[in-house]
């Protein structure tokens, strides 16, 4: 079970658990709910609710030490809200207050149908600061649509806000039918640019035509240290082709990139030649190669014939499944040692979609970029950005997927 599964499940167990106990034993008034908890509750767990059931405040076995009081209420916002926001659930009041002033961090949890489109984090408002702050959120279930942040102040006001961008900052972009092929939107989808990292959907895709045995140990050399993203072993340690090819996809890590074109008999040279052959074969004539990691800014292509390329690659199993983990652990098989790799495209993942592959890429000369395959039903579609601005790569690949599936 990975990380997110377990977030996810515990997540539903919290939920589940509040709808078995959660009941008014308190005074409630029109948008206002106040609820004092006993000793008995507080051994045992309870979970406040909004009138509207769009806030939760679970308050955890034996969290507090004595009897609490909950309030809850919706108000209007205090304050201005931050530029390109916009609420998607109502304001509200909230207070957790112990008899003996106790400290203790909330989970704030907002379950809604809105919370659709942009990215959406959880807010409270600090009045010292008149300002609102943006907490770390995490989507713990796109299906029930629940987003859930820690705060470690027990009075305040918070809401959900969406984040529009100002503008549109990626220099190409395209959005295809997976099924169909069908071009549902583009700009300067033909213009040909630099592809850094996205270069390993093709390099996957050569190298699984290799037909290779994943149990395959390979022994990392110095030349393989190419720079850029770099798995954390040594010179001399011994890995797996199965972990090779992971980190290459999920944390686009360059020196397993060398070594997973070295276990395949071929030298560099030949394994481009074969990329571009490849390129050939899908109908790209804009798409060209001259190494496999995509460091240089030669590797070019467009974000139409990028597409064609994604859509390839992620009809691969070995691909599609590598590049949706969130977290991948390599191991050494010299010395036993544990190497954590963290998804480059792990905030697209985090994201309200059921993404079915998915891979980011970004040097100087290419700006950032990303490709992300997601599905609605029956419906999949790939969404493409080139050359867009720090993180706005994720945000505007999120937007057209939203909008269009």
């Amino acid at each position: 079970m990975d990380i997110r599964q377990a977030i996810i499940i515990i997540s539903i167990l919290v939920f589940c658990f509040a709808l078995g106990k959660a009941s008014f034993v308190g005074a409630a008034e029109p948008n206002q709910v106040f609820i004092n908890l006993d000793k008995q509750a507080i051994v045992s767990g309870f979970t406040v609710k909004s009138l509207t059931k769009q806030l939760w405040i679970p308050i955890f076995p034996n969290q507090f030490k004595t009897p609490v009081s909950v309030f809850l209420k919706e108000e209007s916002a205090p304050g201005n809200l931050p530029q390109n926001t916009k609420p998607v659930s109502a304001f509200y009041n909230y207070e957790v207050k112990s008899q003996t002033l106790e400290s203790n961090n909330l989970l704030l949890s907002f379950a809604s149908d809105s919370f659709s489109g942009f990215n959406k984090s959880v807010y409270i408002y600090n009045k010292v600061k008149d300002k609102w702050i943006k907490l770390p959120t995490k989507i713990v279930d796109s299906k029930k649509n629940i987003l859930q942040a820690n705060v470690s102040v027990q009075s305040g006001h918070a809401v959900v806000l969406e984040t529009i961008p100002e503008k549109w900052t990626s220099a190409a972009a395209v959005v295809i039918d997976r099924k169909t092929g069908k071009q549902l939107y583009e700009k300067d989808a033909g213009e040909v640019r630099s592809i850094a990292s996205l270069t390993k959907l093709m390099t996957a895709l050569v190298f699984l035509e290799n037909k290779p045995k994943w149990d395959t140990v390979v022994t990392m050399k110095s030349t393989d240290f190419v720079g850029g993203s770099t798995l954390l072993v040594n010179a001399g340690d011994k890995l797996t082709v199965k972990d090779l090819f992971n980190a290459t996809l999920i944390g686009s890590k360059n020196n397993a990139v060398s070594a997973l074109v070295r276990s395949t008999g071929l030298t560099e040279k030949q394994f481009v030649a074969a990329m571009n052959e490849k390129a050939k074969s899908l109908g790209l004539m804009k798409t060209k190669f001259v190494e496999p990691t995509g460091l240089d800014s030669r590797n070019v292509s467009t974000a139409s014939e990028l597409a064609i390329i994604a859509k390839k690659a992620f009809e691969n199993r070995d691909i599609a499944t590598a590049t949706t983990k969130e977290f991948y652990q390599v191991k050494t098989i010299n010395n036993g040692k544990l190497i954590w790799v963290k998804s480059t495209s792990k905030t697209i993942l985090d994201r309200d979609l059921d993404i079915v592959g998915t891979k980011t890429g970004v040097i100087d000369q290419s700006g950032y970029n990303l490709v992300t395959s997601a599905k609605k039903g029956d419906h999949e579609l790939i969404a493409l950005v080139l050359g867009a601005e720090q993180m706005m790569n994720y945000e505007e690949v999120y937007f057209l997927l939203k909008k269009h599936l």
